[in-house]
């Protein structure tokens, strides 16, 4: 099927990222839940009754014309159709898809051509940003129509009630509407933490001391660490106490403030300027918190027991002082391979006056809130949620569509729980060093909604470290949802200039040390730079006003 359509779409930019992101307003104007094909007499309801039990086959000789992005270049399918999913799902529901495959490298010059065509295939996977879903959704389909989904989609509405997070708000727009469904990994036990503060165990064996719990005994063990060669190298100067790297994404220095009651859910300095409490956000950069934050690092800096290159260093140069063994406490997603059994997860040290807390979100969302979107005059919305629904039926299709053909690159243990292979089986005789399952998957981004329980929390290094610190990690915070790109543009305005001044008097700070005079024109320059605009911004967001 083809949609037809003003090519009012020219010269607007597409985000091709692991969110992509699409959505439709529907066609009110019709009465019927979707055009129907003229050779399904079932599919010709006036209503969008709520049918039980629809037959798996009930579509079939249906035929979808559906465009996907390849994702990456190691997958060389000329036809998607050979993917083990694909086959699978054909089989069972007998539903023909008709594939455009776009390149990765070339997608956002090929989307835009191709929405500013005349020709619109059925549905798009994976490709469409939700800045051109909010900015034509005239263009794309809507899903909220009552009973829609409950009736075509109801193992995907199963899944968003009970996968960790409500993904049927995540995907509802301010007005209502409903113009993608949600696809890829959803929650992730392991990464809910973000970056963790981990400490060298036989550093803490050489120099006689325990994991510290508060800050004097933190400050205890950083200079038991500059003092005493903690690495055993036989350099005494060559130590680094503490370090962290704002270009590494699990390192950023923020997330020491978690001692002073300060958090983000996600790793990055900027999730740290505010915090959801009761559904208000609240400002944490006027605080004396983050003032008493910034004097205690100051003195450590000052002390040589932080290092500072962390404000400027390269994820190379970070690594590197990690590898050589020079590190004794430092923020990572997991250590070093051959360091894994010396570091130990450290939990946020308790200071005085403030409740400790830990940078992450329990139950956070990681999955693509915009895989699927259907265009606003698909042939078959039916049809195409069906397929999509059996698709998500069972952990062992999500599996499949998601990493590829069972056997080959993934298997299920005795316990009922599902496991990747990190090279394929001996006995298959592939070539272990290839990426196999780039030829056997439709791609991440593409695939259907993965749940928690769909998703084993494989024991390991960063699953125990994450044990350490879970029950420290926030309950409460900004969701991540689709919103207006013309709301999220004024945002954006603002934070370029804001986030600048802030990090540089953060920087300057724990260089040079804070002052009355300092604090209270940096207060000043918090105003100029709309700071308290951007927390409105944010309140609104959270209120559902765009």
């Amino acid at each position: 099927m083809k949609c037809k359509f003003v090519a009012l779409v020219l010269g607007i930019a597409m985000v091709i990222t692991s969110l992509a992101g699409c959505g439709s307003e529907s066609t009110k104007e019709s009465d019927s839940v979707s055009s129907s094909t003229e050779n399904s007499k079932e599919q010709q309801d006036t209503e969008a009754e709520v049918v039980e039990g629809i037959p798996v086959d009930h579509f079939a000789g249906t035929e979808l014309d559906i465009a996907i992005v390849r994702r990456d270049a190691l997958d060389p399918s000329e036809d998607f159709n050979e993917k083990p999913i694909i086959k699978l799902v054909e089989e069972a529901t007998g539903i023909h898809v008709n594939w455009t495959v776009i390149d990765g490298s070339v997608a956002s010059e090929r989307v835009s051509a191709l929405l500013a065509s005349e020709d619109l295939p059925d549905a798009m996977l994976g490709l469409v940003s939700s800045s051109v879903l909010a900015t034509s959704p005239s263009l794309f389909y809507d899903f909220s129509k009552e009973g829609l989904l409950e009736t075509y989609a109801p193992d995907v509405i199963k899944d968003y009630q009970e996968g960790g997070q409500n993904c049927l708000e995540l995907i509802t727009w301010p007005d209502g509407s409903i113009r993608s469904l949600v696809g890829n990994v959803g929650c992730d036990y392991k990464s809910e933490g973000n970056g963790i503060m981990m400490i060298n165990q036989k550093w803490l064996d050489a120099v006689n001391k325990e994991v510290p719990t508060t800050a004097d005994e933190f400050y205890d063990v950083l200079c038991a660490f500059r003092d005493n060669d903690a690495n055993g190298n036989g350099d005494p100067d060559d130590e680094i106490p503490l370090s962290f790297c704002h270009n590494d994404w699990a390192a950023w220095f923020m997330q020491f403030a978690n001692s002073w009651g300060i958090a983000g859910k996600g790793s990055e300095n900027k999730e740290h300027y505010m915090m959801l409490k009761d559904g208000i956000v609240e400002p944490t950069m006027d605080t004396q918190a983050y003032r008493d934050f910034l004097e205690y690092f100051h003195k450590l800096a000052e002390e040589g027991l932080l290092d500072i290159e962390g404000f400027s260093q390269t994820v190379e140069q970070y690594d590197t002082k990690q590898a050589e063994n020079r590190v004794g406490i430092m923020l990572e997603w997991e250590p070093p391979v051959d360091l894994a059994d010396d570091y130990v997860a450290m939990r946020p040290f308790k200071v005085d006056g403030y409740e400790t807390v830990k940078t992450g979100g329990k139950n956070y969302c990681y999955g693509n809130l915009t895989a699927l979107v259907a265009s606003a005059e698909c042939s078959n919305v039916e049809a195409l949620l069906h397929w999509w629904n059996y698709m998500s039926s069972t952990p062992e299709l999500k599996w499949t569509a998601r990493y590829g053909e069972e056997g080959v690159c993934w298997y299920k243990d005795e316990n009922g729980e599902f496991w990747r292979y990190s090279t394929p089986p001996e006995e298959l005789g592939l070539d272990p060093n290839i990426q196999y399952t780039f030829y056997q998957a439709i791609g991440n981004t593409a695939s259907p909604y993965l749940t928690p329980a769909d998703v084993n929390t494989e024991d390991g290094v960063r699953k125990r470290m994450m044990d350490q610190v879970y029950d420290l990690i926030l309950d409460e915070y900004i969701p991540t949802r689709l919103s207006d790109p013309l709301a999220v543009e004024e945002r954006t305005f603002i934070e370029t200039d804001l986030f600048e001044m802030v990090e540089s008097f953060m920087a300057t700070s724990v260089v040079n040390g804070v002052t009355d005079e300092s604090w209270a024109t940096y207060l000043d320059n918090l105003k100029t730079y709309q700071y308290y605009d951007w927390i409105d911004w944010w309140q609104g967001y959270v209120d559902g006003e765009y």
